[in-house]
């Protein structure tokens, strides 16, 4: 599925034909838009290493990227401070009044084992739209020029 942001959900029983089409979709994001930052909420600590060794495991070949490129709003929103994480995306949503689904990502292994697709298709689209809005709300309060070094 594809929304209007042009956002596609990989859903298979074959977890290396789903690390293929995102390396995939990563090479043609990138390749397609030069400098773009690759923006998420967590994922520098935890998205992109878990795919990283997840297709080290199933040998997947990655597209390379540089660290460089990643915007982590949760990085970002704690000024690159060290120490213990707190604070989930769906927390945030709430506090800054963004409408979520009563679902998080502990339900994910749940929502695919019990066939529940469709509700675990809306629960990854609601968290990218989630994730666009904090993004751009960091944009226009500047929060996103913060830089670690």
């Amino acid at each position: 599925m594809m929304d209007a942001h042009g956002t596609k959900v990989f859903m298979h029983a074959d977890e290396a034909m789903i690390l293929r089409e995102t390396w995939a979709a990563w090479k043609a994001f990138r390749l397609g838009n030069m400098g773009a930052p690759i923006v998420g909420f967590n994922h520098a600590s935890f998205d992109i290493p878990f795919l990283v060794t997840r297709s080290f495991i199933v040998g997947v070949p990655i597209h390379p990227f540089s660290v460089r490129d990643l915007i982590d709003i949760r990085d970002k929103l704690r000024a690159y401070a060290y120490g213990e994480q707190r604070g989930k995306l769906k927390e945030l949503a709430t506090l800054v009044g963004l409408d979520i689904l009563d679902v998080d990502g502990s339900d994910v292994e749940r929502l695919w084992n019990d066939g529940e697709h469709a509700q675990l298709e809306a629960y990854l689209i609601r968290d990218l739209e989630i994730t666009r809005a904090l993004y751009t709300r960091l944009v226009d309060l500047s929060i996103d020029k913060i830089q670690r070094f």
